[in-house]
């Protein structure tokens, strides 16, 4: 299951913590930053594994991660 992530969130809680998107990556255990900037530009949708990972290492829920839904 994929889900839309909320790009702006990620990279301010990024900066944060003071974390460029390869440390960030580095964490995540990804191969590159790719799928990391498309996430925070909001261009790819996130597995839930991958929210889970990203949400542990931001320190921040998962549901804070994910884009609101439109009215």
């Amino acid at each position: 299951m994929c889900l839309r992530a909320n790009g702006k969130l990620i990279k301010e809680r990024r900066r944060a913590l003071g974390m460029t998107q390869m440390q960030l990556a580095v964490a995540l255990d990804m191969g590159s930053v790719a799928m990391l900037s498309s996430w925070e530009r909001g261009a790819q949708s996130i597995s839930t594994p991958n929210l889970l990972k990203l949400s542990k290492t931001l320190g921040v829920s998962m549901e804070d991660l994910l884009v609101e839904k439109e009215d």
